[in-house]
């Protein structure tokens, strides 16, 4: 059996793929992530503390930071051709959108 036998076409794609441009972004990237991360954790804090208050009136900015920082992460990875990846953060923006929605804030 060959080494590259036992190997996924995948992870030999992954392989191949030149993380130099990545490296140019990752502060900046961490940054955004970093920031989505605690948004979102404050948002559940608070939304944690209603106790079954009217969700439509909870405060959405929080969802809003973490919409924006998400959003900057996933123009970081598209520019530097991590398209999956962005692919995956899109998502997560979509999701933090969609529940800003659902709190009654205006888009």
């Amino acid at each position: 059996m060959r080494p590259t036998d036992a190997v996924s076409p995948a992870a030999l794609e992954a392989a191949d793929h030149d993380l130099g441009p990545l490296a140019w972004v990752l502060d900046e990237l961490r940054k955004s992530l970093d920031g989505a991360i605690k948004a979102m954790r404050r948002h559940v804090h608070e939304a944690s503390l209603s106790h079954g208050a009217e969700l439509g009136s909870a405060d959405v900015s929080a969802l809003r930071l973490a919409r924006q920082q998400m959003h900057q992460a996933t123009g970081a990875l598209e520019m530097v051709g991590m398209a999956p990846v962005a692919l995956m953060m899109r998502a997560l923006e979509a999701m933090a959108q969609d529940m800003k929605k659902r709190r009654g804030a205006p888009a």
